[in-house]
């Protein structure tokens, strides 16, 4: 009897050992992005003529990461590619700037749920800016330049803050991921003395993508 006591004991602590495992692994998702800028400035009235000529970049997003989930937490560091940028301008001439960026998040979670979960999670990110453009648009021709970061005067390394959600599906083989959240830059865009000293730009981005986490090789040992 005391054996086979022993032996439950066993079994029981190894499958709370698996399952526990049996939520890591590597996943990819993607998506698309709604960016613009905040225009931060005392100037009231120069904030209010920004917004009303101010227009959502619709971006893409691709992203590789790996989830590592314990009890109600989980902690998901990321790879990949981002679209950030504004559309600005009236009806008749724009200038569209567009940014890809490769970002590196990491996420905090707070799990919740037995078997469909859904988390919410928070954490810093670095985006290191690899191509821009600007794109001029005036009656509707077109005019493309490539974004020079030294003589526009345009930050290239953006810090930044993710804020979302998340929901987790288990599937046959592993779980879908459905993300949703929102990334704010701390870092000022523009290098040069505009305006006034204090006035500062920062991207403002939404962001959904759908993606699929394969369980690490540990569950299947």
């Amino acid at each position: 009897m005391k054996r086979l006591k022993i032996l439950l004991m066993t079994i029981t602590l190894v499958a709370i050992n698996l399952v526990a495992v049996a939520q890591n692994g590597f996943g990819l998702r993607g998506g698309i992005s709604l960016s613009a800028w905040e225009y931060i400035s005392e100037d009231q009235d120069a904030v209010d003529a920004f917004n009303d000529m101010k227009d959502p970049l619709f971006g893409g997003q691709a992203f590789g990461f790996y989830h590592w989930e314990k009890n109600h937490f989980a902690l998901q560091p990321e790879l990949g590619w981002i679209q950030k940028g504004v559309v600005l301008g009236e009806s008749d001439y724009k200038i569209r700037t567009n940014v890809n960026y490769l970002e590196l998040p990491v996420l905090l979670m707070g799990v919740f749920g037995k078997s469909n979960k859904f988390t919410i999670f928070a954490g810093p990110s670095i985006a290191y800016g690899i191509t821009g453009h600007w794109t001029y648009i005036m009656n509707g021709e077109k005019n493309k330049e490539s974004i020079d970061w030294n003589d526009d005067e345009f930050a290239r390394t953006d810090f930044s803050l993710h804020v979302g959600t998340s929901a987790l599906i288990p599937l046959r083989t592993g779980r879908c991921n459905v993300d949703v959240r929102y990334i704010y830059g701390f870092t000022n865009l523009s290098t040069s003395d505009f305006g006034d000293s204090n006035d500062s730009f920062h991207n403002s981005c939404f962001a959904i993508s759908l993606g699929y986490i394969w369980p690490s090789k540990s569950k299947e040992k």
